[in-house]
């Protein structure tokens, strides 16, 4: 590289280090001194460019994934001012847009960027953006927030946890909802508890039931503010689902009790509080109790034409019958199962397929009240879980399997979002 004698190469090597990026700019330049830092090597390729082109630069460096071709024209980058550009030899186009030829250089220009100046560009770039289509909800939330827009902010946020939930990446989902919350005028005590609600769900989605239940046991007192009952009732439900799940049965039946209560005068939310209780109640072979709530749920089903309670009642009531060993109750069940799927209702086909492999597995030798769990060590496990099955689970390119004693594997279709379809047991608020 500096095989032409014009730069001797002990002295770059001490000044870069043997950065190979470092190298390669002061290879470019073997006029000028040598620059102490990467930054110098990068700012000298723009030293004679016009004030209005370095701003397209920092417009670029400002964009950390690219700089979207389709937002120059918006921006007033024609023809003339990407050739200069071009020459300075820090820009590549990449993926439908431009972007620096390595992190270094961006780095490097976006240091230039002056106290209170990054705002403005990045308000630019966000009105830009808004301008094309599709939109990337999750780019837009980010110059937002950068921009410091807290309605934009709040609102690409949300956008961007609903797709980012869909595809199932439910970890990113979590911190935009929580981007989304940060900028929330907190004046709104409705809308905070809706998407504290919404939180907890994807954190129970990537199994964190500690703070899954910190938020939504955080809207309580916002329900209470905002005066709405059925939304009370509807968190506690949701309450009950993750401390059942989180190995604390008396907490969530307390809760589940506390949710049929304050939904008197709501009768969806009081449907399907009452699934709730008497899927809990199923848990814990109480199985009149199973019985009572699954009719309220059924008539309340009926009465709205509420399709997704009435399904959920009738998972916990063929489930209930399976375990009673009615006739033709298996079969129910797998019926009721194939339509959850159906419907994208994961969660809920889960737990009815969970039962099936309950059954299977008290023919190969299980006892009545417990079902049995093959460890990874191989070793039988038995206890009385709702998702006791008797195999492993398998995992293949964009699906799951389950295998069961005797049974073909349920395979389920990855490539949807169990966060919207899940829903299980509440269905009275989203």
């Amino acid at each position: 590289m500096l095989q032409d004698g014009r730069l001797d190469p002990e002295k770059v090597h001490a000044v870069t280090g043997g950065n190979a990026f470092f190298v390669t700019e002061v290879a470019k330049q073997p006029d000028l001194a040598l620059p102490s830092t990467v930054r110098d090597a990068v700012l000298a390729r723009t030293a004679g460019i016009a004030p209005a082109d370095f701003e397209v630069l920092q417009l670029a460096a400002s964009a950390p994934d690219r700089l979207d071709d389709r937002v120059l024209p918006a921006l007033g980058v024609d023809l003339p001012t990407l050739r200069r550009l071009h020459a300075t030899g820090l820009l590549l186009r990449n993926r439908g847009g431009l972007v620096f030829r390595h992190e270094l250089a961006r780095l490097a220009v976006e240091s230039t960027i002056p106290v209170g100046g990054l705002a403005p560009l990045h308000t630019r770039l966000l009105d830009a953006l808004e301008r094309i289509e599709p939109r990337d909800p999750a780019v837009l939330t980010h110059h937002a927030v950068a921009a410091a827009d807290a309605a934009r902010a709040t609102r690409y946020a949300l956008e961007a946890a609903d797709e980012a939930a869909r595809t199932g990446a439910h970890t990113e989902a979590v911190a935009f909802l929580q981007t989304a919350l940060s900028f929330l005028d907190g004046r709104r005590p409705r809308e905070r508890a809706a998407l504290l609600t919404q939180l907890a769900n994807e954190q129970y989605m990537t199994s964190r039931l500690g703070p899954a239940i910190e938020s939504v046991t955080a809207t309580f007192p916002l329900w209470h503010e905002a005066g709405d009952a059925a939304g009370l009732s509807a968190a506690h439900d949701w309450a009950a689902l993750f401390e059942y799940y989180n190995a604390r049965r008396r907490e969530a039946e307390g809760h589940a009790d506390r949710a049929v209560s304050l939904a008197r005068d709501s009768e969806l939310e009081y449907g399907a509080a009452r699934v709730t209780r008497g899927y809990l109640a199923f848990q814990g072979g109480d199985y009149d109790l199973t019985v009572a709530c699954n009719t309220d749920a059924d008539r309340i089903a009926g009465e709205l034409g509420h399709e997704a309670l009435g399904l959920r009642s009738g998972v916990i009531r063929a489930a209930t019958d399976l375990a009673l060993g009615v006739n033709g109750s298996r079969e129910r069940l797998v019926e009721l199962v194939e339509e959850a799927r159906a419907r994208n209702l994961d969660e809920l086909a889960s737990t009815g397929y969970s039962n099936v492999a309950y059954s299977t597995s008290s023919s190969v030798g299980c006892g009545p009240r417990s079902a049995c769990w093959r460890s990874p060590s191989g070793s039988p496990w038995s206890g009385t879980s709702r998702s006791a099955t008797t195999g492993r689970p398998e995992s293949g390119p964009g699906c799951a399997s389950w295998r069961v004693a005797g049974a073909q594997p349920w395979r389920t279709p990855m490539t949807r979002s169990p966060a919207r379809a899940w829903r299980w047991p509440p269905c009275g608020r989203t």
